[in-house]
């Protein structure tokens, strides 16, 4: 059987009109994915009861959409990026301690050895109840909170009180060193450093 020069374009043709048709309608799926985006923006502009920007409403469409792919992948606004990147900068340092948040209280799992907390004698199991002479117990407590407060531009001078068991609250003066220590944050089954 003999194919004929005027069969193979017809094929050719036919095949490209194919993949062009195919390439529009991908095309026009994503459009209107797009405009199915844009479109619930404008309703909830126009109709919604309370005003709301557009920046919250963008970063909010985003954090979901990311939190819906998987627990892995997560989204930083600006200043939550400039946040995350300020320990990798060198101009932030902290007490030296790694600690956890139990019961709304944070607990020093340990101290960094050759550290601000070390020098003082902050043990293992101490709780840091007080921050620059302000309670650091209560359902205010995250990780933030603890960053927040722990961390200062080096030299500068962080004063904790320490609740340790059985005994009154003890108070330590500790400058953060010219050379970076970390506060270490403990997470169940994960735990990650910060600067």
């Amino acid at each position: 059987m003999k194919i004929s020069v005027f069969s193979i374009k017809s094929i050719l043709i036919f095949a490209a009109f194919i993949c062009c048709f195919v390439i529009e309608l991908r095309a026009q799926t994503g459009n209107i994915q797009h405009d199915k985006m844009i479109r619930a923006l404008q309703i909830v502009r126009s109709d919604y009861i309370e005003q709301v920007g557009d920046v919250e409403l963008v970063e909010n469409a985003i954090r979901g959409m990311l939190r819906e792919l998987d627990p892995h992948s997560v989204y930083l606004n600006a200043e939550e990026l400039r946040q995350a990147n300020e320990p990798l900068m060198g101009s932030f340092d902290g007490i030296g301690v790694q600690f956890n948040i139990i019961h709304d209280t944070i607990v020093v799992i340990s101290a960094v050895p050759g550290g601000p907390s070390e020098r003082v004698g902050i043990l293992p199991g101490d709780k840091i109840v007080t921050i620059n002479d302000s309670a650091s117990v209560g359902s205010q407590v995250t990780n933030q909170f603890v960053l927040d407060r722990l961390r200062g531009p080096r030299g500068s001078q962080v004063r904790v009180g320490i609740a340790r068991s059985g005994n009154k609250v003890r108070f330590f003066s500790l400058t953060l060193p010219a050379t970076g220590f970390r506060l270490i944050l403990l997470m169940p089954h994960l735990w990650w450093r910060l600067k």
